[in-house]
């Protein structure tokens, strides 16, 4: 029995990572003040099947939505970075931001676009591109969770994307 209708369009799997945030930064407000980031968890887009053209975006809190036709087969998540104090804590307010808007995370020849990276400390109610802590705040440790959008292309090329941003502390 033949069907009558649109044929079925085949579907090519995208496996998406973006690798471990790679984070270090010294600060140079007080005498021995120094703080460090540490990322230990990347954000994870997971295994997807791009139907259309469309974007995924993972909140810093963990929440999803997409836009256009995704098929997801692996639960995405946002990545986690801790701010800490080495020594003496700061004077001054830290400021924690991205040092770029937009990165192209690759598979070979390959590439996607990954944007509009947010941040959000576990304990603040607010989700933004860069983030002010007080000299307070930052004594011991902040827990920061890391959200961005994944732009994909009906067909783009299955396999593993890789890709780093980097985040500043002054």
């Amino acid at each position: 029995m033949k069907r009558k209708g649109k044929k079925a369009k085949k579907q090519k799997k995208v496996l998406v990572t973006v690798s471990a945030l790679a984070l270090s930064a010294s600060y140079g407000g007080g005498a021995f003040a120094q703080l460090q980031i540490a990322c230990s968890q990347g954000i994870r887009f997971g295994n997807h099947a791009a139907c259309a053209n469309g974007s995924l975006a993972i909140n810093p809190t963990g929440a999803t939505s997409s836009n256009g036709c995704l098929l997801s087969t692996v639960a995405p998540q946002p990545g986690q970075c801790v701010l800490s104090t080495l020594g003496p804590g700061p004077t001054k307010n830290v400021k924690v931001a991205y040092t770029v808007n937009f990165i192209n995370i690759t598979n070979g020849t390959s590439n996607m676009k990954i944007n509009n990276f947010l941040m959000r400390a576990t304990s603040g109610t607010v989700s933004a591109v860069k983030a002010t802590f007080t000299p307070a705040q930052v004594l011991g440790t902040v827990t920061i969770n890391v959200g961005a959008n994944m732009n994909y292309n009906d067909g783009q090329p299955k396999g593993n994307y890789i890709g780093q941003i980097s985040i500043t502390a002054n």
